[in-house]
């Protein structure tokens, strides 16, 4: 299946008492059941935001594709994030798990400062 690098699910603004947060949801091409793990991501994340209560899920990055160094380069959905991380227009993100945003420990630290210096809260499930 392909995914727009961005779709907007929610709703135009963040329900009253509650912060705007966006999903970034990657599977690799290479994924050994073959079942929708984009879809798996979205549930467990959602259950667990809903749990926590105070977020509203505005909309959605998406990639199917690696997370290897030379697919970076064809990540659009992460390439969107992070422009729009750039430009302001995120305050949160909540992802499956690190290594579904980058499989480079440093880079992925790089990134996790990124957003910490541009005031973005991260939210990641955990087990």
């Amino acid at each position: 299946m392909v995914y727009p690098a961005y779709t907007q699910t929610g709703p135009e603004s963040p329900t009253p008492g509650t912060k705007p947060i966006y999903l970034y949801l990657r599977l690799s091409k290479y994924h050994k059941d073959k079942a929708d793990a984009i879809e798996r991501q979205r549930i467990d994340l959602t259950r667990m935001l809903t749990a926590e209560g105070g977020w509203t899920i505005m909309g959605e990055y998406i990639d199917n594709d690696s997370a290897s160094s030379p697919a970076i380069k064809t990540r659009k959905g992460w390439r969107q994030l992070n422009a729009d991380i750039k430009a302001e227009k995120i305050g949160a993100v909540a992802f499956w798990k690190l290594d579904r945003t980058n499989r480079i420990a440093s880079q992925c630290i790089e990134w996790i400062g990124d957003c910490q210096r541009a005031g973005v809260q991260l939210r990641c499930r955990s087990r």
